[in-house]
């Protein structure tokens, strides 16, 4: 069965504690997947400069098998991060699940914004998802082993009224 991604909506009605508990890593995803999500938001919150939350879901069961986040950091700029749950992976939902985030975010912009993420030089999958959304790498790998990707993010013709 294939996922679908949900947009949770704008995330800055809810409040959240930890965006990391929330994004997770390869081994922690099973402890947070565990608590149904809805009901841990509306226990422990969510920071106000989260806008946007995708879920990504089995339609039959509701279960969560990965999520895209974006983060207001300043005006003007955002920080997307995403991840699936590892069973999930090569199946294209992160590429989808980061297209609808921009789209999203795009749809509603009156001016230009910066998008970036940060992904490990080793992480050629996340690597190729910016790719595919034509980030552009910014930053060499830093010593964390981490590189900065960046996206300059346009008002889509609907938001600004142009056809």
């Amino acid at each position: 069965m294939r996922p679908q991604i949900v947009l949770l909506g704008r995330a800055n009605t809810v409040r959240y504690a930890r965006r990391e508990a929330l994004l997770g890593e390869d081994f922690a995803f099973p402890v947070w997947q565990n608590e149904d999500l809805l009901t841990r938001w509306k226990r422990t919150g969510f920071p106000a400069e989260v806008d946007r939350l995708f879920l990504v879901q089995l339609p039959a069961t509701g279960a969560l098998v990965g999520t895209i986040l974006m983060t207001r950091v300043r005006k003007l700029e955002y920080e997307v991060a995403y991840g699936i749950q590892p069973t999930w992976r090569r199946n294209g939902l992160a590429t989808k699940g980061v297209g609808l985030a921009l789209r999203s975010m795009s749809e509603e912009l009156k001016q230009s914004i910066r998008v970036f993420a940060h992904v490990s030089a080793e992480n050629t999958a996340s690597v190729r998802v910016l790719q595919a959304h034509e980030f552009v790498q910014v930053l060499p790998t830093n010593n964390y082993g981490l590189q900065r990707w960046e996206l300059e993010l346009t008002p889509s013709p609907i938001s600004t009224g142009n056809s």
